[in-house]
């Protein structure tokens, strides 16, 4: 087990704390990596400030105080080091989802993982029938009156359907 912990966080980027640094996206590839090698929390937390460093390593110099679960750090974490500020304005990013439309040449591909970053800093929660509204809404419009008939209910769906009329069409 221990083999594995080390590979998880030798995979892990270091977060450094400045203003370019995106402690979300940085909490959330570090979870995907944890999710991977089945690390669990305590050994999350009794690690994790090896992988932090600069602004980062002196925040958490300063707070390690006993963390109930890799979630309140991550709360914490991200308090401390926010987000830039697009990602945490709520009517910039849903005014940027309900604008945003697959471009001409962009690939189905391309949109959904684009409007799917967006959907994700908005509401991490969102449910997958809002994000596929979101997804259908913004095509283009030649896709668009394609998959509407097929009342798509997911994500997944969507891009299955999505990708096999736009291969169709090459």
């Amino acid at each position: 087990m221990g083999d594995a912990i080390n590979r998880a966080f030798d995979s892990i980027k270091s977060f450094h704390g400045t203003s370019q640094d995106n402690s979300r996206d940085w909490c959330d590839r570090a979870e995907i990596i944890f999710d991977a090698f089945n690390v669990n929390d305590a050994d999350r937390l009794s690690r994790i400030g090896i992988k932090l460093e600069d602004a980062a390593f002196d925040w958490y110099r300063d707070n390690q105080r006993p963390y109930g679960t890799w979630m309140v750090f991550r709360q914490t974490f991200e308090r401390a080091f926010p987000p830039p500020e697009r990602t945490q304005n709520p009517h910039l990013l849903a005014e940027q989802i309900n604008q945003r439309k697959q471009g001409s040449d962009e690939s189905v591909h391309d949109y959904y993982y684009a409007l799917d970053k967006l959907c994700r800093e908005y509401d991490p929660q969102m449910s997958a029938i809002d994000k596929t509204i979101k997804l259908v809404g913004g095509l283009r419009e030649e896709l668009k009156c394609k998959l509407l008939p097929l009342n798509v209910q997911t994500p997944e769906q969507f891009m299955i359907q999505a990708k096999n009329y736009e291969s169709s069409e090459k």
